[in-house]
């Protein structure tokens, strides 16, 4: 017997309950039974925030738990419940912590027409969009970072283009990892609709003057700012942000 389940859409197929088109990659539920996809829309493929960071975290963890143990087969237990994470394991969890407080702002405004979904993928690509928040001024990609302490700035160098720094490290490279994302973004809600992007420091430091900046067309802010920033008025009615809501829910899939 047929199993109704989430699959990948291979040819431009109806939605049976709207009628809108799924294009071809995309990921829709499968009703065995009738034989027809409904889209991730009508039917929403849950993603949660911070979930892709999470599975990294967990399988490096497991990694370092089967190599410990095969290399101190008496005491490999003993030497995981005592060590300390190595950093490049520890990031990924508290990554993912960062993106689950940044996803519980976001939802926490639902009442003043911001709406969010979580956790999706890039097309063609292994990365994740983070978060994708529909709001009056437009569809912003958030990138969300934990940089604890650290201090986020703009440098320029002389003759030079300018540069995200982070820590007292040049950073610049997280603004030109948005491009991907905002293609996705852009491709499910078209042209017709801002799409903005967004990188947003966690718990960092930033400078009396300078609290969020413009990098390459990205922007640069910490949690406060971009709330602000999504409360405000925009071109967007509240018809347009549930129909983008619902583009992006219908062309992306979670991470």
């Amino acid at each position: 017997m047929a199993e109704s389940r989430y699959r990948n859409v291979r040819n431009v197929e109806p939605c049976c309950s709207c009628g809108e088109q799924i294009p071809p990659g995309a990921q829709a539920w499968w009703d065995a039974a009738s034989r027809q996809f409904e889209c991730g829309a009508c039917r929403p493929h849950v993603s949660h925030a911070g979930a892709s960071a999470q599975r990294i975290g967990e399988r490096r963890f497991a990694n370092r738990g089967r190599d410990t143990r095969d290399k101190h087969r008496i005491v490999g237990g003993l030497l995981m419940a005592t060590r300390e994470r190595p950093q490049h394991e520890q990031s990924w969890f508290t990554g993912a912590d960062g993106e689950r407080r940044m996803a519980k702002m976001l939802d926490g405004l639902a009442a003043r027409n911001v709406v969010a979904v979580h956790d999706r993928s890039v097309h063609g690509s292994r990365a994740n969009i983070d978060h994708i928040a529909v709001a009056r001024g437009g569809v912003y990609v958030i990138d969300t970072k934990s940089y604890r302490g650290k201090l986020v700035e703009r440098r320029t160098p002389f003759l030079g283009r300018p540069e995200l720094w982070a820590g007292g490290r040049n950073q610049t490279r997280l603004v030109a990892g948005m491009a991907k994302q905002v293609s996705t973004v852009r491709d499910a809600v078209g042209f017709g609709v801002p799409v903005k992007p967004i990188v947003c420091f966690i718990d960092a430091k930033w400078p009396r003057f300078g609290r969020s900046f413009d990098i390459e067309g990205v922007g640069v802010c910490g949690p406060e700012v971009l709330r602000r920033a999504l409360t405000r008025s925009g071109p967007l009615s509240a018809e347009a942000i549930g129909e983008s809501y619902r583009a992006i829910l219908r062309t992306t899939r979670p991470a």
